[in-house]
């Protein structure tokens, strides 16, 4: 198990949800920081903020991304193009969409934290952030 599945376990045994997970293990620890403020308040966002809206994983993805001192352009670019990706790769940005009505968090959440974490580490790595 690579170190990102196995912080994804850690974080998932201590209660985090989808969003909150991703703004750590994008956001916060790659910058060696902390806010349990901004962690709690970001579980508004889990499960399609608890209606099967937005993917949790992708508006914790958006905000750990607007943690990092891109100018306000290039973060519209970089959200956008994270937003895009994710829209392509998982045929949607709603949870409904991965899940279907009513669907439970099943492997495809996992899945999409996984591979999204990856996504932003990526365009934090392109822009020199880590």
């Amino acid at each position: 198990m690579d170190s990102v599945q196995q912080r994804i376990v850690e974080l998932k045994m201590q209660g985090f949800c989808c969003a909150q997970m991703i703004l750590v293990l994008v956001g916060l620890e790659p910058q060696g920081k902390e806010n349990a403020d901004l962690v709690q308040s970001i579980r508004g966002l889990c499960y399609g903020m608890y209606a099967q809206h937005t993917c949790g994983v992708l508006s914790g993805g958006v905000c750990a991304l607007a943690l990092y001192d891109f100018d306000q352009e290039t973060l519209r670019k970089v959200c956008a193009e994270l937003v895009d990706w994710f829209d392509a790769h998982f045929g949607g940005v709603n949870c409904v969409d991965l899940l279907g009505p009513g669907g439970q968090p099943a492997w495809i959440c996992n899945d999409a934290l996984l591979q999204t974490t990856e996504k932003c580490l990526e365009i934090l790595q392109e822009h020199d952030f880590i």
